[in-house]
């Protein structure tokens, strides 16, 4: 109980010293059902940091059958010129990737929150990297994302609806990084690589790999292909 006053009166205390309103604010460490134990065990070292600023949100397995579905509800395909038209495949996992992020953008939106923190569950946050992050919420800022580290591995949203508006009933072209730094979405982080990933091995790139055809049809169909 002594632990969870005093991590509020921190937040209380950095609120009134940068003049940012975290109750305003939603921070989220996304994880999946596949999620291993040395990840596991990384995501209880994130949620102690800052208790009870960051919560953990389940994001989706690969194309999963709420995968799928989300797709369908927005509208959304793959692009048959994906990653430029080098590949006419695409990983369930890039997909699963995008189905987190973009129900991530969804809950910023719907919440009503002002700015969203997303953090995989693989990266070494840090005490002093969330007060550098609150430091920045606190700076002018043009573009709807800043990215903290390579990847996706720690982004600041201060626009989900815009971000949102460029992919619901459109195609998917690239992966989630590449698409919105390509659509001019993202300002890069001076300091992008002070956030460190734990771990060096991306699951993403072990799952399975479907035709594009295939995978919109199965979105269509409302179907997983696994």
């Amino acid at each position: 109980m002594r632990l969870v006053v005093r991590a509020i009166l921190v937040l209380v205390l950095v609120q009134i010293c940068l003049g940012i309103d975290l109750s305003n604010t939603l921070w989220r460490v996304i994880t999946t059902t596949n999620s291993n134990v040395d990840r596991e065990k990384n995501i209880d070292r994130i949620l102690s940091l800052r208790q009870p600023l960051i919560e953990i949100m389940l994001g989706n397995s690969g194309l999963d059958i709420n995968c799928v579905r989300y797709l369908d509800d927005n509208g959304i395909r793959v692009s048959k010129t994906y990653w430029n038209g080098q590949t006419d495949k695409i990983h369930t996992g890039k997909l699963g990737h995008w189905c987190s992020f973009l129900r991530f953008l969804d809950s910023i939106h719907e919440s009503g929150k002002s700015v969203g923190v997303w953090i995989e569950d693989d990266v070494g946050l840090t005490n002093a990297d969330i007060d550098n992050i609150i430091a920045i919420m606190n700076q002018d800022h043009k573009k709807p994302e800043i990215r903290m580290s390579a990847g996706d591995g720690v982004v600041i949203v201060f626009d989900a609806l815009q971000m949102l508006k460029l992919v619901k009933h459109r195609e998917i072209t690239n992966p989630v990084d590449v698409f919105f730094s390509n659509h001019g979405m993202v300002e890069i982080a001076p300091a992008l690589t002070f956030i460190k990933n734990e771990y060096n091995q991306s699951d993403i790139t072990t799952t399975k790999e479907y035709p594009i055809d295939y995978v919109n049809q199965m979105i269509e169909l409302r179907m997983t292909p696994e």
